[in-house]
């Protein structure tokens, strides 16, 4: 990227520090907020009952701010979600009434009146690195931490409170190069977090999109952990019917805070391809598949391992196969030593959205269902595609 001139090097310096994930718009409609503390307790109360929990967010140095609620977890294959935008109340407050399992890898968008256009929106910092739940943050701290998380752990009671600070530092704005502002908007009082991490420019998150938070990676099985000490490898044997020379990839991708893992393409041949890999390898494992015959669609083909509704052990044919709207690509694994996968791939038509016309593609798939990590995602007619690899975590 070429560097950038300097009346917007604050802007370019903001833009430079996003995290930014996939889809979804960020101007929502604002609501009115607030309500009084009898309504709040009410509230509360039914929440035990209802799976639902109030979570009131206290705004400190802002008597004008917004909040946003917005909670994007990729692994779970499901696309954003937008809160209204909320203004704080008489006691510089909002309380949001939300399921409660919406709360685990939440995050909030602060904006202020004085911010000022830089093209970056801000996020609350909940987490800055090196800090543990519970420990103070000075407005020191904050301006002079580079990495931060916005992702809240959240919470499984029926109430909740969270401190946001705002503090303001001069920036300039994305287009015209004027002088405005920037919130820095931090918790005072580190909260309990997911991951991953961010750089945090001047202490304050950045984003222009919705961001993608991860659960932490849950412990691995007593086998893996066996498996990775001692270096095991797995000789995995793909056994493919109905497509001679199908290229085959095998790929890992188990949290959005590490890069992917890939193996070299293989060519199938005599109806199989063989690959060596490390065994702790196999846990998320996806299979990318490529037919000789593949029209342009724009998107990668994935074998399904599993057809929700249908459990690990069960057949599924061709037909029924062509009938499934949920799947998922991501293989258990073994801790064995030698494993063999036995795909099936069928010529089909498929939607190309590059071209908006409908073009040769595969179907591929394992006619005897595996376990399966999570997530279980929307499949076209039994067709696994996706842009990109999905992030697969253990159930």
């Amino acid at each position: 990227m070429p560097a950038p001139s300097p009346h917007r090097r604050g802007a370019a310096a903001l833009t430079v520090a996003l995290t930014v994930a996939l889809t979804a718009a960020l101007a929502l409609a604002p609501l009115p907020g607030g309500g009084d503390a009898a309504g709040v307790a009410a509230s509360q109360a039914a929440g035990t009952a209802t799976g639902r929990t109030a979570v009131t967010v206290v705004v400190r140095r802002c008597r004008s701010c917004t909040i946003q609620p917005v909670r994007y977890v990729p692994s779970e294959g499901a696309d954003p979600w937008w809160g209204p935008v909320r203004h704080l109340d008489s006691a510089r407050q909002v309380t949001l009434h939300l399921p409660t399992a919406r709360t685990h890898g939440l995050t909030f968008f602060v904006d202020a009146p004085w911010h000022g256009a830089d093209d970056v929106a801000a996020l609350a910092a909940l987490r800055y690195r090196g800090r543990s739940p519970g420990d103070a943050v000075t407005a020191a701290d904050a301006r002079t931490t580079h990495r931060a998380t916005p992702c809240w752990a959240g919470t499984d009671q029926p109430a909740a409170r969270i401190v946001i600070r705002v503090d303001r530092f001069p920036t300039r704005t994305a287009f015209t190069g004027q002088r405005t502002h920037h919130p820095r908007a931090y918790a005072p009082r580190t909260l309990e977090t997911w991951p991953p991490m961010a750089r945090a420019y001047r202490g304050s998150l950045g984003a222009q999109d919705a961001y993608a938070c991860t659960p932490p990676a849950p412990p691995e099985p007593p086998g893996a952990r066996r498996g990775r000490r001692a270096g095991a490898v797995t000789r995995l044997v793909v056994r493919t019917r109905g497509c001679a020379a199908c290229q085959l990839t095998l790929a890992q991708w188990t949290s959005v805070t590490r890069r992917p893992w890939r193996t070299g393409t293989r060519t199938v041949q005599h109806g199989r391809a063989r690959f060596t890999i490390p065994t702790r390898r196999t846990h998320g494992l996806q299979i990318a598949v490529t037919a000789p015959w593949r029209g342009v669609t724009g998107d990668q083909t994935f074998a399904v391992l599993r057809y929700g509704g249908h459990p690990p052990g069960s057949t599924v044919g061709f037909r029924t196969a062509r009938q499934q709207h949920l799947g998922s690509a991501c293989w258990a694994g073994t801790d064995a030593r030698r494993a063999t996968l036995r795909l099936a791939v069928r010529r089909v038509r498929v939607y190309a959205p590059i071209s908006d016309t409908r073009v040769p593609g595969e179907l591929a798939w394992t006619p005897r269902q595996h376990r399966t990590w999570n997530p279980m995602r929307e499949v076209a007619h039994g067709v696994y595609g996706s842009e990109e690899l999905t992030v697969c975590t253990a159930p």
